[in-house]
């Protein structure tokens, strides 16, 4: 306890000596007060980025120097449609067949990489790459940042992904829609059935 009575962390050491052909016991204390402090904001700040990666909307993953999965949220799960973590680890955001050849090479290299991919979810599943729910084909942006190195090594690596199939559709309708009209002196429909945000992003793509 201080002199106004507030306690004190401290770290005690206690060394035994000989002095004079008598035993005698050293006592040193170390205020321990920034150290907890620094180590209660550390988990502080751990547990906001906790909460936020488990409730980000966004497909989030995280993995080692060697490209191991270390931890993903549920919504990366979902929209991939796999049941746990063990299938996006046999999927490998790396290496899949629907990862560009060049990937790998640039995250080795340091650099943050961002690209397209179109997941054919039953030519996964026949070809034994993933067990999922999807089904048909699946777009999607993954971005994918290397956290620094250790010496020549990469720390790890951090994955963002979204989904971007229900936008890919809609543009495919649209073109469809006007490789048709093209064809015709015009078009005719009814939009009763169309809800009022697809449609708002048909004629946005357009």
């Amino acid at each position: 306890k201080a002199k106004g009575g507030k306690k004190i962390p401290v770290e005690i050491h206690a060394r035994r000596l000989l002095v004079d052909g008598s035993v005698v016991v050293m006592l040193t204390a170390k205020d321990l007060s920034n150290r907890v402090e620094h180590e209660k904001a550390r988990i502080e700040s751990e547990s906001r980025l906790e909460s936020f990666f488990d409730r980000s909307p966004f497909g989030l993953a995280m993995y080692d120097g060697k490209r191991e999965l270390v931890k993903v949220n549920r919504a990366c799960l979902d929209m991939f449609g796999f049941p746990d973590e063990e299938q996006l680890g046999r999927f490998d955001l790396f290496a899949n067949p629907y990862a560009p050849a060049d990937v790998k090479g640039r995250l080795i290299r340091g650099e943050t990489v961002q690209y397209e991919a179109v997941v054919d979810f039953d030519e996964a599943v026949r070809g034994s790459l993933c067990v999922t729910s999807r089904k048909g084909r699946g777009w999607f942006v993954v971005a994918m940042s290397n956290m620094g190195f250790e010496g020549s090594r990469p720390k790890g690596f951090f994955a963002e992904v979204k989904d971007i199939s229900r936008q890919r559709r809609l543009e495919e309708d649209l073109r469809k829609l006007q490789e048709s009209g093209a064809r015709r002196e015009g078009t005719a429909g009814s939009l009763r059935d169309v809800v009022l945000t697809d449609l708002m992003q048909i004629v946005c793509a357009g």
